[in-house]
């Protein structure tokens, strides 16, 4: 059953509820219908604009998302008195924020990842939680660093972050997350077309993709050098090659920069599998979907003849009075682990 929670206290009259988990986000999203008397004092004081307040979601004991209240719909012609209400992880703020001026000066000389950010976060009140396998990565220290003063503080950090291939992301409870994926993770489900009330899809972009790409460090582009083609995607048949150039990082990292070019490039391929339940298709503990988990899928028509394994990068979860609904936005594991492509169809 799900429960909300404003401000510590339980809120019971909501109706269609919508939560967008995503991984390699900032911020988690959030938004129902809920019940406003405007005669009564504790619903103005939950419901008054402006306010941020806090919110949990829970689905039983499983926390979702822990974050704040953004926005609000009233409506004088309403004639059932429900209020449209959104939001965001807690995290969120750092994406709509600037680097306050008491946190100057902007550069800062052999500090690490974790250095940098928990000086950032600390007056949101925001925790730091950083994964074992970035750990490493994370406290490596930059020769200099600098914002522009126009960065968000989470534009800031992600940027960083990228420089070190770590990914960044939220917790339930609403702490910024250093991460990265297991490179090989076992699947917590099965799906496959045939099963009662799934819906697949498959999409490809072939424009957002290229068959070799090669990232030179910055001011050799156009020069006269022979460059190594350092990434390969085996699944675009047709010759499409793409340079780029590296603006960030020191000057040994042009090799993981092209790896996480072509990671971004893989996003290109989306698979959607829609279902009717929060829960995950296998013969164990009903576990509610969550983003950053590996499925194997399925499905000659979307040309996966061969089972093949997916990471869900998101998932949406919404429920209102015809039920429920969970959403999966899966892509190649290969977008995120930064091993290279294997192609997903069949030797035909």
């Amino acid at each position: 059953m799900l429960k909300i929670k404003i401000n510590g206290r339980n809120y019971y009259n909501f109706n269609n509820v919508n939560l967008d988990l995503r991984y390699d986000s900032l911020a988690s999203t959030f938004s129902f219908d809920g019940y406003f008397d405007p005669d009564n004092i504790e619903h103005r004081k939950l419901f008054r604009p402006l306010s941020y307040h806090s919110i949990q979601i829970w689905e039983e004991n499983v926390l979702l998302i822990s974050g704040y209240i953004l926005s609000h719909k009233f409506s004088a012609s309403s004639k059932n008195n429900l209020v449209p209400v959104s939001g965001y992880a807690k995290t969120g703020i750092l994406g709509d924020i600037s680097i306050p001026t008491s946190l100057y000066p902007l550069e800062t000389n052999k500090k690490n990842l974790k250095e940098i950010t928990e000086r950032l976060i600390e007056p949101f009140g925001i925790g730091l939680v950083i994964d074992s396998d970035v750990e490493e990565d994370a406290l490596k220290l930059y020769d200099k660093s600098n914002s522009d003063g126009k960065d968000t503080i989470g534009g800031y950090i992600s940027e960083l972050a990228c420089q070190r291939n770590i990914i960044v992301t939220h917790t339930p409870a609403g702490n910024l997350r250093f991460t990265r994926p297991q490179k090989v993770g076992a699947a917590v489900a099965i799906y496959d077309e045939n099963m009662p009330s799934i819906q697949m899809d498959i999409e490809f972009n072939g424009q957002g993709l290229h068959s070799h790409l090669t990232v030179l460090r910055q001011g050799t582009v156009g020069s006269d050098i022979e460059a190594d083609v350092d990434s390969v995607n085996p699944m675009v048949l047709q010759y499409r090659p793409l340079v780029k150039e590296q603006t960030k990082g020191a000057a040994g990292d042009a090799d993981k920069a092209a790896k996480n070019a072509l990671s971004d490039e893989l996003k290109n391929i989306v698979l959607t599998i829609e279902t009717d339940r929060w829960t995950w298709n296998n013969d164990r503990a009903q576990i509610v979907m969550r983003p950053n988990n590996y499925i194997t899928v399925s499905s000659p028509k979307c040309f996966l003849s061969t089972p093949s394994n997916w990471f869900v990068q998101s998932v949406v979860l919404s429920e209102s009075s015809e039920g429920r609904k969970a959403v999966m936005t899966c892509v190649m594991p290969e977008s995120f682990n930064d091993d290279s492509p294997k192609s997903v169809f069949d030797n035909d």
